[in-house]
């Protein structure tokens, strides 16, 4: 709340809530009530068979539209776990279909008039 506080008083017309957001999803260290970052990595501490939550929304739409092979090890499991849901496969295979009809659309107009 200081936060939000300091750079309202510098202009800024977000609400507190955006700043929380945008401060949680960078804080690298357990905040002091001992709540975990949401990005927060599975440890040793956790039970077996605990995973890792999976990227926020949109990090994780841009993965599950990637061809495979320029998806590096751990990228690669996340898209693999998600697929594991039936309804996520259909959705991602509708996805990457309509990728590969959007992706040359847009080169041509990243082309620039001459193309």
């Amino acid at each position: 709340m200081a936060l939000w506080r300091e750079i309202l008083e510098q202009g800024y017309p977000g609400t507190s809530r955006q700043v929380h957001r945008f401060v949680a999803e960078r804080r690298t260290r357990p905040v002091r009530s001992g709540r975990k970052p949401r990005c927060a990595k599975a440890s040793a501490s956790e039970p077996p068979g605990s995973e890792a939550p999976l990227p926020p929304a949109r990090q994780l739409a841009w993965l599950l539209v990637q061809p495979s092979s320029v998806l590096d090890e751990a990228d690669a499991a996340v898209v693999s776990r998600v697929e594991q849901d039936g309804t996520a496969r259909a959705v991602m295979g509708l996805a990457c279909r309509f990728t590969a009809l959007v992706r040359p659309i847009a080169e041509v107009f990243a082309g620039g008039a001459g193309g």
